[in-house]
């Protein structure tokens, strides 16, 4: 898994890179999978960020899982480090905490590499995967695709 994760951010780190503003925020939202739960039952979230500095983002995000015959959501708190930035991409590590509800409250911590792709100055496609930790939990990957709209 270490080596999939290094060779996802080396990978990523080939590409030009967008640089980001203190105090942009940016709303959106976003589709994906866990490895727990598998493909068969994606997951909905929205997300905001808000960048301290041009190098720092705080990213609050609700994910809502469609299984079959039980509800399960999570709520994250995530920081993300621009690692590159340049002309379109920015490339981050992502490390926060997780509550995830399924039959009951699990608390957990989050760890991972996102890539943002400006499309144009308001709106960029997100890409992330995640690892995510959970206290008498099993633990899984959450990977997602998203849109942001900047402002």
């Amino acid at each position: 898994m270490k080596n999939k994760m290094f060779i996802f951010m080396l990978l990523a780190a080939v590409y030009t890179f967008a640089s980001a503003q203190t105090g942009e925020k940016s709303v959106g939202l976003s589709t994906g999978f866990n490895t727990d739960l598998g493909i068969e039952h994606p997951n909905w979230g929205i997300h905001f960020g808000y960048n301290f500095t041009d190098r720092f983002r705080i990213a609050p995000s609700f994910d809502y899982y469609a299984p079959a015959h039980n509800t399960v959501w999570d709520i994250n708190l995530d920081a993300h480090y621009f690692l590159v930035t340049g002309n379109k991409f920015t490339v981050y590590p992502v490390v926060g905490a997780s509550v995830l509800y399924r039959h009951n409250l699990k608390a957990g911590a989050n760890l991972g590499a996102g890539v943002d792709y400006e499309l144009s100055s308001h709106i960029a496609l997100v890409l992330q995967a995640k690892y995510q930790f959970l206290i008498k939990h099993t633990d899984y990957i959450l990977f997602s695709i998203g849109c942001n709209y900047l402002f």
